[in-house]
């Protein structure tokens, strides 16, 4: 579902990539551990898009990956998530 960017929402793809080389060629999506190259793509996208580093703000990054059966059917993109993190309770001290 699309949603305007005025409107209110609380997540936004803000980045398509693709697996190249051997991580493309592999039986099924690369781990948490092996997509680091990805994370890494996404986390200086995500400084490009928001003008700052998303760590400054109430805000994380997701790496999605296809799932098995798609990475069968030959999707190899993967895409970054930015999303916002619950506000903290009120009288919680910020250190």
């Amino acid at each position: 579902m699309l949603i305007d960017c005025a409107d209110e929402h609380f997540g936004e793809t803000a980045y398509v990539g693709r697996f190249t080389g051997d991580d493309a060629k592999a039986a099924v999506p690369p781990s948490s551990e092996k997509a680091a190259p990805a994370f890494e793509i996404c986390d200086r996208k995500a400084a490009d898009f928001l003008i700052t580093d998303w760590r400054d703000l109430r805000i994380d990054l997701k790496l999605i990956v296809p799932t098995v059966a798609d990475w069968k059917g030959g999707a190899r993109w993967f895409r970054r998530d930015l999303v916002t993190v619950d506000p903290l309770p009120e009288g919680v001290p910020v250190v």
